[in-house]
This record gives structure tokens, sequence and C-alpha cells, in this order.
């Protein structure tokens, strides 16, 4: 599943939710609130790094929130359709009405309506500087948001997903000393203000600034009436309360940011919705892929993958590409040794080859050619106990086994096979034993003639040494 995490940043406190979002819906897996006591300058990131250390939120993808009233907001009309054409005539539409030089200056918008002819557009203007600022604080806690977007702005959005929001409505954003106020028409943000609210007479401050944007409405939608009032961020005092109802002749009710569609678990526990509900709104945004309002722009554009880490890639490949040259010239190497010592041994080979066998003289493949001519040596000698008529070598023992009886007293001592016939030796008791042994081999079938070679007795005088020839 994949992981969101929103990041809500106000001038006197930071909250953070931990969303898991996956095909069925999206899950709330942790959330905190930390106040800054010591404001966002001085206790920003520690506040962070704090929720670094309490939240998992290593390989979430994060959204974060701007200040609102850091932001200057401009309602404009403009000859194109086109978001390239509009960005590049921004600066100069709206250079004569910038409280800064344009250069000082980062420009975003959010397009209202258009036709093939003009666009409507709410652009938003930052101070670079303290954007810059503002981003390196984060850097400093080790939090890099893809989106950095106007504090309560997607709490507005994600009333166009609640059943009991009406398209025309006007929400109040409220925190300890700043009011934003977002109009929207046909669930469209049309207008943005933000304004001061501190001091005693904060409540009449607010009627005069109300008044103000009003004015404003009636100039951009002449005819807009709101059918609804919220209010999100910290609670309302009871004279503001008063003021909002007799500005609008409505009554206040709370943004609802659980009541989302998306959203697959409500919290149960510390769920304040005054204090989380805006860094849900952001994560619960992020799910559907958020596409407006976006102050990292130009200079300050969310680094790539490549960008962030093409040293460090470079420096892998490089690394990677000598081990590969390395370890190819190794095989190189090693296939050359092989080679080289195949070589030494087929030579080798070849040696013995025409020293066992002279007659060939073309050597293709001697351990083939080896097999062959031991074959053809097979079928010219007896080997291993068979005689060029294929007689094995049990069935001639057999036959003289059987002709010789047991009681003779005879002792062979040598047998020699060749390819003619077969050379027999040993010792008897008497002449006459050796002449019964010869007529009784003649007998044998296997036996075609025997004969004594020699017979004569030994140094003692009383053993005969024989030796008999049988053809075979």
């Amino acid at each position: 599943m994949r992981q969101i995490f929103g990041l809500d940043i106000r001038q006197n406190a930071v909250s953070a939710v931990l969303l898991k979002s996956g095909l069925q819906g999206s899950r709330i897996e942790s959330h905190l609130h930390i106040p800054l006591a010591d404001g966002i300058d001085a206790g920003l990131v520690p506040a962070l790094t704090d929720i670094r250390s309490q939240m998992d939120i290593n390989g979430a993808a994060c959204i974060a929130s701007y200040p609102a009233s850091w932001l200057s907001y401009r309602n404009l009309r403009v000859p194109f359709k086109d978001r390239k054409k509009i960005r590049q005539i921004l600066p100069f539409e709206l250079e004569a009405t910038l409280p800064y030089p344009v250069d000082n200056v980062l420009i975003d918008f959010h397009v209202i309506s258009s036709t093939p002819e003009y666009s409507d557009i709410l652009a938003v203007i930052a101070e670079k500087k303290r954007l810059k600022s503002f981003l390196d604080m984060l850097n400093a806690a080790q939090m890099k948001p893809q989106v950095v977007t106007i504090g309560g702005y997607c709490t507005a959005l994600s009333l166009n997903k609640s059943e009991n929001a009406p398209q025309n409505r006007i929400i109040i954003d409220i925190d300890a000393e700043n009011i934003t106020m977002f109009v929207c028409a046909a669930g469209q943000i049309q207008l943005i203000r933000a304004f001061s609210l501190s001091g005693p007479e904060s409540a009449a401050s607010l009627g005069l600034q109300l008044e103000r944007t009003l004015s404003s409405i009636e100039d951009i939608l002449p005819e807009y009436q709101p059918e609804a009032l919220f209010v999100s961020g910290q609670e309302i005092s009871p004279e503001i309360r008063s003021e909002l109802e007799n500005r609008f002749e409505l009554s206040p009710k709370r943004a609802d940011v659980l009541d989302n569609d998306l959203l697959k678990n409500h919290p149960v526990q510390n769920w304040e919705s005054q204090l989380t509900d805006h860094a849900l709104a952001l994560a619960l945004a992020e799910t559907e892929g958020f596409n407006d309002v976006n102050l990292r722009q130009g200079v300050f554009a969310s680094t790539t993958f490549w960008a962030e880490y093409k040293t460090d890639l470079i420096q892998s490949a490089a690394l990677v590409a000598v081990i590969l040259v390395l370890a190819f010239s190794s095989l190189v190497a090693d296939i050359y040794a092989a080679d080289k010592k195949a070589a030494v041994l087929t030579n080798q080979i070849n040696g013995i080859f025409s020293e066992a066998f002279p007659g060939i003289k073309k050597i293709t493949d001697p351990v083939q050619q080896m097999k062959t001519a031991i074959q053809e040596k097979k079928k010219e000698a007896l080997l291993s106990g068979e005689t060029v008529k294929n007689l094995r070598m049990i069935d001639i023992l057999n036959d003289i086994s059987r002709n010789v009886p047991k009681e003779t007293d005879v002792d062979l001592t040598q047998m020699v096979i060749a390819q003619d016939g077969i050379s027999i030796g040993g010792e008897t008791s008497a002449f006459n034993v050796v002449d019964d042994m010869k007529n009784r081999l003649e007998k044998a079938a296997l036996f075609k003639k025997v004969t004594i070679v020699s017979a004569k007795t030994d140094k003692t005088g009383n053993r005969v040494l024989f030796k008999l020839n049988i053809e075979l």
C-alpha cells in the first residue's frame, strides 16, 4: 500500500497525519499535533524532528501546507487556455499590483473556469525569500514534500466529497491570529482572502474584513448567494460566531473532513478535528493525485530522484563499470590460460596416440580414433578369455578339467593362450601320466591336436616336468 504523509504547518502549531492508501480506500495509521510555543521560526524544526521520531514516515509521499496569511491572492481573466502560456504572462499581468518586485515572488494559479477564448484564474503569490526559509526548515528536519500548497485549501476542497456541503459555500479557516476565507461556487474555489485577527477588537476587525470580502465577491460573482457557512481550524469565540451570523445570515457549521468516501476508518482515540483535520485533508487530496496550487515551482521545484541522487548514482555506476571491467579481464585471462593448458594437453595426447598407433598419421579426434583402433585389435587377438574362435577361457578350462580325472596327480603351473593355440605346463608323478593326459585332452571337443613339447624329471628325480601344446 502507498503511504501518504499530510503535514499542516501553521504559525502556532504543526499537525501531521499518516495515511495508508490502497485500492479499497485509505486508512489513518497515526496522527500528531504539536503546538509551536516559540513561533514558527524557532519552533518548526524541533517540532518536525519530534514528528519524525514518533511517526514512521520513511518512504511516504509528503504533502505540506504553507501559512495562508503569508500569501497574496489575485483574481484575473487571461486570454489563454493553455497553462504554459498563462504561467508565462502572469508576472506581467500582476506586476503593477504586487507588493514586491516581480523577480522576488513565485506565482502559481488555480483555473476557476475556461473557455476557448479566455480563462478565469485565481493567482497565488509567495515571497521567494520567506518561501526559501520555510523550505530550508523542512530540509533541516529531513522532510522534502513534493507538494506545498495553501493552508486550509485542501480542507475547503474536501467538502466536495461531503453530501452535507452545498456547492455554493464559504469556509472560514481560523487559527490563533489569522483567518482565511475560501469562497466556493459550483464546487470551485473562486476567491481566497487572508487577514489578521488579533487583539480585543478582533470581532470588529473581522466584520470590517468580511465587508470588504463580500464586496469583492459581488465584483466577481454578482449574483452569488452562499448556501452554507463552514468553519475549520480552532474553535471560534461567541463574538466571532455572532459576527459571522450577522454578516452572512447563516449559522456556522464545523467542516468535517472525516465525512469522506475515501476514508475507510475513523480514529476514535485522541482525534480532535480542529487540530488535525487540515493534515488529514492534505493527505486525502494526495491520494487522488493533487494537481492544483503547488508552491514547489521553478527554483523551488521538488527534486526528482535523479537530480537528488545524481552524484551518488554516477559514482556507483562508475564503480560497477570498474568491477565489470576487472571481472571481464579476469575472465579473459582465465580463458587464455585454459586455452593454453588445453593446447599442451592436446599435444601430449597426440604424442601418446602416435606412440601407441604409429600407423595412423592423421590425428583428428584422438579419443575416438583410439577407441576404433582398440576395437580392431580386439578382433585380431584373444583378449580377456576370448580365443580366435570366440572360445571363452572358462570353456577351455572346463574341457581340461573334465578330461583329466580328479585322482590324476598333476599340477598345472602355466597356461599361455596364443592366436593359434594354447600352451600349458606343470608337473606330475610319472611320464605315463603325461602320455595319459595327452591322450585324454585330444578327445576333447574343443581341442584339435595335443603335442608333448617336453617331459623330464626335476632335480629331485621324484617329479616329472612337462609342457603341452594344444592346437584349437
